[in-house]
């Protein structure tokens, strides 16, 4: 469905209201929320800028997997795509133990 454009508005120009997150990290400890906190910060800049994004990509064993990826938009050709993190399915839960008392579902 096509929005709208309202007028004079061009369909790059960004509102000026100032968008409010709050930012959460679990772990163990104050020291590893700290220690992680700055990741967190850094995916949610990424993606205000539209530079992070969210690729499918096969591994080296030719499995399909799902990839948070950093983005360099080129002005001319393909944009170039950094992998930044694997994103996990259900499957993978198992292999991991989080600190104590933070549930995880299922």
């Amino acid at each position: 469905m096509k929005r709208k454009l309202e007028k004079n508005r061009s369909p790059k120009s960004r509102s000026t209201s100032e968008l409010k997150i709050t930012l959460t990290a679990y772990g163990a400890n104050e020291d590893e929320r700290s220690e992680i906190l700055p990741i967190l910060k850094m995916f949610y800049e990424g993606a205000i800028r539209s530079s992070v994004a969210i690729s499918k990509a096969k591994d080296k064993d030719g499995v399909e997997r799902i990839l948070l990826v950093g983005v360099d938009k080129q002005d001319h050709g393909s944009d170039v795509l950094y992998p930044i993190a694997l994103v996990l399915d259900e499957s993978a839960m198992s292999e991991y133990t989080f600190a104590e008392g933070i549930r995880v579902g299922s």
